[in-house]
């Protein structure tokens, strides 16, 4: 899977977790990859969602098992947060 850009939508606050949670939209040459995300308040938003968003990937069987890879383009991360 190589992704070409993430955008971050319906960021939430939830104050009583001390967690902001929302979606990562991430788009590839196939479509796109929707995931519910979630970070600590204390982290930096865009590493945490990131982070949360890779977390969950390598977790899917076919990136487990070291049959596909993820990459990303360098400028995929840039303006993630901005239109949330």
């Amino acid at each position: 899977m190589h992704i070409t850009k993430v955008r971050a939508r319906d960021l939430r606050r939830d104050l009583c977790n001390g967690c902001i949670s929302g979606v990562l939209l991430l788009e590839t040459g196939a479509g796109q990859v929707c995931l519910n995300v979630s970070t600590p308040a204390a982290e930096t938003l865009s590493v945490g969602l990131w982070s949360d968003a890779l977390r969950q990937l390598k977790r899917l069987p076919e990136f487990r098992r070291d049959l596909r890879q993820i990459t990303w383009t360098a400028s995929a991360l840039d303006g993630m947060c901005a239109e949330a």
